[in-house]
Formats: structure tokens, C-alpha cells, sequence
């Protein structure tokens, strides 16, 4: 599909999957179970953050740079405009294994 340069921009921002959005929702999942005083609920989510988190890992062993990418398209397909490697990827995926590690402190 040939998209016109002036339209780049716009379908880049809009269609795509950004991977740094994931850890603020992994984090909001992780919080709103610990205040919610029901021990069950916070044993689910964090079995749930961590199924999520195991695609992370995987997709960190598999790359050459051993990072997360910025972004992907829809279903976690290679964004090839997308940067290999993004600190703010790997920062907001840290916050969620730091608050995993803190779970059970009240």
C-alpha cells in the first residue's frame, strides 16, 4: 500500500501499537488490585501482568540488541519505521517489575 508522504505522519501516530502504554496499564491493573483489598484479585492480576510480561521476555532474548521495540503494528507485528531499541520501553516495563516485586507490602 503506498501512503503519501504528508499522510506518514498521521498513520504512523494513529495505526500503531505503542509498546510504553503497556506498562502505565500493566501498573494501573497492578495498583487498582492491591487497594482492592481482596487477595484473590491480587494474585489473579499479578498472574495476568506476568503472562503479559512473558512476551516481553521473549521478545528481549530475541533481539540482536536484547531491548524492546518503540512500537509495533496492530497484533504485535514488526513496525519497520519503528526504533529497535527504546529506553522509555524498557523504563515503563522496569516500573512494572519493580511494583510486581512490592506487591504484597502494604
Amino acid at each position: 500500500m503506498h501512503i503519501p508522504p504528508y499522510k506518514r505522519n498521521v498513520m504512523f501516530i494513529l495505526f500503531q501499537e505503542w509498546l510504553w502504554v503497556t506498562g502505565y496499564f500493566l501498573r494501573a491493573k497492578l495498583h487498582f488490585a492491591k487497594i482492592s483489598n481482596h487477595g484473590i484479585h491480587v494474585d489473579e492480576t499479578v498472574a495476568m501482568v506476568k503472562r503479559v510480561l512473558s512476551a516481553h521476555r521473549e521478545a528481549i532474548r530475541s533481539s540482536p540488541y536484547k531491548g524492546l521495540v518503540e512500537l509495533t503494528n496492530a497484533g504485535g507485528v514488526e513496525c519497520k519505521d519503528s526504533c529497535a531499541v527504546q529506553a522509555w520501553s524498557m523504563a515503563c516495563i522496569l516500573d512494572v517489575l519493580y511494583d510486581l516485586a512490592h506487591i504484597k507490602e502494604v
